[in-house]
């Protein structure tokens, strides 16, 4: 025998239930993958970060919006900062992005290095470009692609970075990466972005 519940019964119940859910058990997460090179020239080498949103539960739903992303240097001979990436969009560059399940991976330029002088712009079309010179590892931030001044650059040496994810106050993802930039004057088989396992 079955019983029927009233409809206004059964939504304020499981009204209730999904309230008892944590909402980290009802949202995606958000991965970063390994790094990647984003650059075609052969003197260039600029290496991407994927993101990504996966289910890890079958429930799961939604995604983020205002994402933002961060890059944490620690190295001896730099001060330990934080620099603010951006996201690039067919619209040019942009400082926070949406991240949905479903979506391809979004990337994020991180750092570059070139054999030769060249002019790199974070947006052929929009943005000018600023002037990257021959050997130097510089990091692909708002500084480099808006502003064009105030380069965070990386001498040589092994050097600690970690790529953030957020969306307002919540650190949607975190992963750690080893940064190697070759002396000056050596070709890019050395400059390399590990993950940290």
């Amino acid at each position: 025998m079955f019983y029927s519940i009233p409809s206004f019964l059964a939504e304020r119940l499981l009204s209730f239930l999904a309230g008892l859910i944590p909402v980290s058990w009802t949202m995606p997460k958000v991965f970063l993958g390994s790094p990647q090179q984003g650059a075609t020239e052969q003197f260039l080498s600029w290496w991407h970060v994927p993101v990504s949103v996966q289910k890890q539960r079958f429930w799961e739903q939604g995604g983020f919006e205002n994402c933002r992303a961060e890059l944490r240097i620690a190295a001896l001979e730099v001060p330990t900062q934080v620099v603010k990436l951006l996201w690039p969009t067919i619209r040019g560059p942009v400082d926070r992005s949406a991240l949905h399940l479903g979506e391809e991976s979004k990337t994020i330029p991180i750092i570059m290095r070139s054999t030769v002088t060249v002019n790199v712009s974070g947006d052929p079309v929009r943005l000018p470009p600023f002037l990257l010179p021959a050997y130097m590892a510089r990091i692909s931030d708002e500084n480099a692609f808006i502003h064009r001044t105030r380069f965070t650059d990386m001498p040589k040496g092994n050097h600690l970075v970690t790529l953030r994810i957020l969306s307002g106050p919540d650190t949607l993802a975190e992963r750690s990466y080893n940064l190697q930039v070759p002396e000056i004057g050596a070709d890019n088989t050395d400059f390399i972005l590990r993950e940290i396992r």
